[in-house]
């Protein structure tokens, strides 16, 4: 997996209902008269933290692709396609 992190979309959302029935802080939260409530934040300790642990990570983790080849090659790698299917029905 490659993470793009040259990005400058770190700006806070916007969110507004189509009702038009909210209110927004300063604080990014947004709240609607049914009791919802969101709130956005962009932390950049958190975020720079993360960004640092993207960027030392490996791209491929050669160590889960050996594990899995060997698996395979050995003829040990089952397939669970019912784990497969409750997952894609959950998405």
């Amino acid at each position: 997996m490659k993470i793009d992190l040259n990005t400058s979309s770190l700006d806070p959302v916007n969110l507004t209902p189509a009702n038009n029935n909210s209110t927004t802080s300063a604080t990014h939260s947004v709240e609607t008269s049914d009791q919802d409530t969101a709130t956005l934040s962009t932390d950049s300790t958190g975020m720079g933290a993360l960004t640092d642990l993207a960027l030392a990570s490996p791209e491929i983790r050669q160590d889960k692709v050996e594990a899995l080849r060997l698996a395979i090659q050995n003829g040990e790698y089952k397939v669970e396609t019912d784990k497969i299917a409750d997952a894609m029905m959950r998405e």
